[in-house]
């Protein structure tokens, strides 16, 4: 997209995130990339558990439950051509595990981002629920059920067949469409949208950048990079107004955990005050992000292929599965 400036770190992460998968080809089938995919998703999640488990990094937390996420916006990406019973199980299995990489990920995101500055009785309090919220995500990742999760993504991709005749640029072209489309639909009357219908907006521009991240391999790189960096910039104006609700309910947990000093309370009730007062100013920001979005130009609509596809699945396109 031309006129528009890049914030150049930005654009590199972007374009990273575009050759992390350079194994992907516009002539794979459906099912090969999907195995590619999902084998890196379980590959992410073994090498962050592992740092989880090992170490106090929050870095390990809050990467398990990023690969988590993937896995179920892959399955979700790939759900429509793919026919085995084992994704509603697998895809439950990944958003429980997620869960419980979320009290620890959002109290260490509280306390180092939305309020620095917390009264030292705060902070002390909202350290102890920490470590808590650590401790049961260790036990929920170190447990059989993550050793059943963990084999069921084993068995699923070695069981994916291949579908020769369908190629991964015809079925991109259909998905990020999709998902587009979507991210367009509910961002429609964006300033009369209420909080609900913004953590919808949300969770679709999430799910678009995980979709393009994947696929963009298999088209021009920095044309790509470009997008998904817009798509990145709504999601993350829509994510402070989430983090601002999240910090609300997170200093709400910590004031009921003990009883704190009166002047401890009342720099609470200040920061309380201080998280419900720059709604607007996020109210704008997304408005800016929004209007940068849709002029952004679908990368994958810039391909010299054909971007036609049937309206409804024909049989012998959905991906089988061996053993399911």
């Amino acid at each position: 997209m031309k006129g528009l400036p890049l914030a150049n770190k930005n654009l590199a992460a972007a374009l990273d995130d575009c050759r992390s998968q350079r194994a992907l080809s516009p002539t794979m089938t459906v099912a090969e990339a999907l195995r590619l995919l999902m084998s890196e998703c379980r590959a992410q999640i073994r090498r962050q558990r592992a740092l989880l488990l090992t170490s106090d990094d929050p870095e390990g937390i809050h990467q398990t439950r990023v690969a988590l996420r993937q896995v179920r916006a892959i399955l979700m990406l790939f759900g429509n051509v793919v026919d085995d019973p084992r994704l509603r199980a697998i895809d439950a299995e990944a958003r429980r595990l997620a869960r419980e990489c979320g009290p620890a990920r959002e109290l260490h995101v509280f306390l180092s981002e939305t309020a620095p500055d917390a009264p030292a009785e705060v902070a002390r309090v909202g350290r102890e629920l920490g470590s808590r919220h650590l401790r049961r995500a260790r036990q929920a990742l170190s447990g059989e059920a993550f050793a059943r999760f963990d084999a069921s993504l084993r068995e699923f991709i070695g069981s994916l067949s291949r579908v020769a005749d369908e190629t991964l640029s015809t079925f991109a072209r259909h998905e990020l469409d999709a998902c587009s489309r979507r991210v367009r639909r509910r961002g429609r009357a964006l300033r009369g949208l209420s909080t609900s219908g913004l953590h919808r907006l949300r969770i679709a521009a999430k799910r678009l950048r995980y979709a393009a991240a994947s696929l963009a391999p298999i088209f021009p790189t920095r044309e790509a990079a470009e997008y998904i960096q817009f798509v990145e910039a709504l999601q993350d104006a829509l994510g402070k107004l989430n983090d601002r609700s999240v910090g609300k309910r997170v200093l709400s947990d910590i004031t009921a955990a003990t009883r704190l000093s009166k002047p401890a309370r009342t720099r609470c009730k200040r920061l309380a005050k201080h998280l419900a007062s720059g709604k607007k100013r996020d109210r704008r920001r997304i408005e800016r992000a929004w209007k940068t979005f849709r002029r952004a130009e679908p990368f994958w609509e810039r391909a010299n292929e054909a971007a036609t596809r049937p309206s409804r699945w024909p049989a012998h396109l959905v991906v089988a599965s061996v053993g399911a």
